[in-house]
């Protein structure tokens, strides 16, 4: 599985050996969000960004000890989850707001 990651390295670096369970991933530095762009990943909206189920996404996640840290990069760089095969694109998610952010 590859993760693509578009903000510094040494703070995801940090970042992840502070949560763990990270064996087998291989990650891809993507500063310049191209692969995002090629995956239709363009920036969020400010009623995404900041609406109501983004909102208490992260107050259903802060009550279960989930907390932001430090960031960078841009936060307005919408995610997804892409499944390709052969490069070829077979599945996208693209979820409404991080707390519907889930692996298949």
């Amino acid at each position: 599985m590859v993760v693509v990651t578009h903000g510094d390295e040494a703070l995801r670096d940090a970042w992840l050996a502070d949560i763990g369970g990270v064996e087998g991933l291989t990650f891809y530095h993507d500063p310049d969000r191209h692969l995002y762009g090629q995956a239709g990943l363009g920036f969020s909206t400010a009623s995404h960004f900041m609406g109501l189920p983004s909102l208490l996404g992260v107050m259903r996640l802060w009550r279960e000890g989930i907390r932001n840290r430090s960031a960078s990069g841009t936060r307005w760089q919408r995610a997804g989850v892409l499944l390709l095969e052969d490069g070829k694109l077979i599945w996208m998610h693209i979820p409404e707001s991080a707390e519907g952010f889930r692996l298949p």
